[in-house]
């Protein structure tokens, strides 16, 4: 047998193919949007609508929670019954699904209807995990058996660590820019230092989330590009594999 590769090799086989450096991005870009989603999106209908803590915790269910199951169940079907036209469905579905996502999202934050609101993010939600089944399939097919295990261990937590590091904490960031930015001078000494409870306040304060997750929200175009990108890299590395040049692509 064969000896198994390190950690560094393995590394050094995903940097060396830029379909796969594409798709991680993209995967970390996603992370991103949804960890920073997943905690202030409760937060948003309480500041927005001013729902009690249970009813938020159902509407993030709703919202978030149950499309992304079925989202994700049928962006797998639909991608392997789309395979039959072509392996570039794997990177065009999650292409479509996080670009089509984007601007129900985006709406969805900044309505002023709850149930509005609602039915957008559930929408949104349910469009974006449809990229997930195809993601990691093709993300699969890029690696051999071999080293497929760790390579998509590394994956996993670089994205995780994007995600979990930068989201939330970019998106606080941005909501308390715009809550700042629509209270006007004053906001961190009237409202943030004081506690105030005031009706600007709560006003800004639901601005500010309101306009941070929308913006957000935003980075699934991002993120649908890069699947455009590692389409392209694929098609490239391909093409000159077929004229006789690299023995392996992506």
């Amino acid at each position: 047998d064969e000896p198994l590769p390190s950690f560094l090799d393995v590394a050094r086989h995903m940097l060396r193919r830029p379909a796969f450096l594409h798709v991680m991005l993209a995967g970390g870009l996603v992370s991103m949007t949804a960890y920073a989603n997943f905690a202030f999106t409760g937060i948003f209908f309480i500041r927005r609508f001013d729902v009690p803590l249970e009813s938020a915790g159902a509407l993030f269910a709703l919202c978030i929670a149950t499309p992304q199951i079925v989202g994700m169940a049928a962006g797998g079907y639909l991608t392997d019954a789309a395979l039959r036209r072509g392996e570039h469905w794997l990177w065009l579905m999650s292409a479509i699904s996080l670009i089509a996502a984007a601007p129900f999202l985006i709406a969805g934050y900044l309505q002023s209807s709850m149930m509005m609101a609602a039915a957008l993010l559930l929408a949104g939600n349910l469009l974006a995990a449809m990229h997930m089944g195809p993601q990691y399939s093709l993300m699969h097919s890029m690696l051999t058996p071999r080293i497929r295990a760790t390579a998509m261990a590394l994956t996993l937590l670089v994205q995780s660590a994007i995600g979990l590091g930068f989201g939330p904490l970019l998106l606080g960031v941005a909501s308390d820019a715009f809550a700042s930015r629509a209270f006007g001078a004053g906001y961190a000494e009237t409202c943030v230092a004081a506690a105030s409870k005031a009706s600007d306040c709560l006003s800004a304060a639901a601005m500010g989330v309101a306009g941070a997750l929308s913006v957000m929200s935003a980075v699934c175009i991002w993120a649908g590009i890069q699947f455009i990108l590692a389409g392209r890299a694929l098609r490239a590395a391909r093409a000159h594999t077929e004229t006789g040049g690299a023995l392996q692509h992506g």
